[in-house]
């Protein structure tokens, strides 16, 4: 065996070595924090974990669409949610990572099972994108640590519930940073302008930063905005009567 072929050798046993490690170190953390606190722990962060999903963002996005407009946070967090939709969902179809509940019988879901993949983790992109995003844009240093905080328990309870392992949650962050970076430089203040030019075209008055008159004028877009918000809400809590109340 050449040095060429020696050393290469001895870069795949090192690889191969760092990434048991890691899943050895996964494991540990899981069987460690899973259900960690109790029942009651559970609870909340069962109920914080629900604000990484997608329901609340769309919601969110919608209303400063619809109900309060403001193109800027329209523009910045519909971007941010968009971004993470074209690098999450391709991610976890290519890596197909089991979850932790399914890997190991220690390990259980204390939620409702999810389906898809384990890595990254869907809920600490968006908890770590958006807070930093909404950050940003309030320039409020209270608001911000309020909401690094949320993001923080909300990715940990990802560990604790049994549905992600550590680096499932800590690269769903890096991602997260990574997606408010672009999106706040870059992504962001395209779709802002592009919006811009449109309104320039609208010959009605805009009503900037309070609530749309035609949500209290209107009934027809009262109408809309109930059936567009069904569309957002009715699936999960369809989900949530099925899990939790059906089950009793």
């Amino acid at each position: 065996m050449g040095y060429l072929e020696l050393l290469l050798f001895k870069k795949m046993i090192d690889y191969q070595k760092i990434t048991e490690n890691i899943i050895d170190w996964d494991y540990r953390i899981s069987h460690k924090h899973n259900g960690k606190g109790g029942e009651i722990i559970t609870l909340i962060l069962k109920y914080l974990s629900f604000c990484g999903k997608e329901t609340i963002w769309v919601c969110l996005i919608s209303f400063f669409l619809l109900i309060w407009y403001e193109p800027i946070y329209f523009s910045y967090i519909g971007m941010t949610f968009a971004f993470g939709i074209l690098i999450i969902v391709p991610i976890k179809k290519k890596v197909n990572r089991i979850r932790p509940f399914k890997s190991s019988k220690k390990i259980e879901a204390l939620e409702k099972e999810p389906t898809s993949g384990s890595f990254p983790s869907w809920h600490s992109y968006n908890v770590c994108s958006q807070a930093l995003m909404i950050s940003f844009l309030s320039d409020s240093y209270s608001l911000a640590i309020i909401l690094i905080i949320l993001a923080i328990l909300i990715s940990y309870s990802r560990i604790q519930l049994g549905v992600h392992f550590a680096t499932d949650v800590v690269m769903g962050g890096i991602i997260g940073i990574l997606g408010f970076i672009i999106t706040y430089t870059v992504l962001g203040p395209f779709i802002y302008e592009i919006i811009t030019i449109f309104e320039k075209l609208i010959t009605f008055q805009i009503a900037y930063r309070t609530i749309n008159p035609l949500f209290t004028e209107n009934i027809g877009y009262i109408i809309i905005c109930i059936f567009i918000y069904s569309l957002i809400i009715t699936p999960r809590l369809f989900d949530y009567i099925k899990d939790n109340l059906l089950k009793k």
